[in-house]
């Protein structure tokens, strides 16, 4: 629980095909209280996670969870959500929906 077995982050990510230069992701899950990051990639999906761009970041989760994104006006086409920490005494989380604002 609270741990990502020596992971670094394991994730999830949107194809917003053709691509867009989104402000904010609303993150739906049943599982509160974890943490991440948002990044995005203009093409691919990238394989590592040094292909990404840090797009935002996510901290202690609600049940929707606003997260503002710093894109710059660049259009990507993925969109990342990595979770970096899990809630304590959990084992996993649940994410119900992602949807990108522009």
């Amino acid at each position: 629980g609270g741990t990502l077995n020596n992971k670094p982050g394991v994730g999830i990510y949107v194809d917003a095909d053709p691509g867009v230069a989104a402000r904010a992701m609303d993150i739906s899950s049943p599982t509160t209280g974890w943490v991440g990051r948002v990044y995005g990639a203009a093409s691919g999906p990238p394989e590592t996670l040094d292909g990404w761009q840090e797009l935002g970041t996510i901290d202690a989760t609600k049940r929707t969870t606003r997260v503002q994104l710093d894109t710059a006006g660049k259009r990507f086409r993925y969109y990342l959500v990595w979770i970096t920490k899990l809630p304590p005494e959990r084992e996993k989380v649940e994410i119900s929906e992602i949807v990108l604002f522009r």
